[in-house]
């Protein structure tokens, strides 16, 4: 997708970190729902943004932008360079990530 190109929670949740890792996922939200029906949290990660436009402790809805697409971050493979023939050698992409919790993080057990 373009550069830019908005980032949409996939659920009611609230934002629990908000970081910068050059390392890794650069620029990235993470997101944590309130306590579900079977006892279990839903975490999702959105890796290698820009423009974030989220806080911690911020609710966020299903389908709310939360950031924009770019190419922030750790983005080689195997010591070479993967994004040499992308849109304008640029790479844009984003990482998106899931996971089931089963234990309560502080601060979203009154999400539920």
């Amino acid at each position: 997708m373009p550069e830019g190109t908005p980032i949409l929670a996939a659920h009611d949740a609230i934002v629990f970190n908000v970081k910068d890792n050059p390392n890794g996922y650069g620029k990235y939200v993470l997101l944590v729902s309130g306590e579900r029906q079977d006892k279990t949290y839903i975490s999702t990660i959105y890796g290698h943004c820009r423009n974030i436009i989220v806080v911690p402790g911020q609710l966020v809805v299903a389908g709310q932008q939360i950031a924009e697409m770019s190419n922030t971050g750790f983005v080689i493979s195997g010591g070479t360079e993967y994004w040499g023939n992308a849109p304008a050698g640029r790479g844009v992409h984003f990482h998106f990530g899931v996971m089931i919790l089963t234990d309560p993080i502080p601060g979203t057990q009154q999400l539920g």
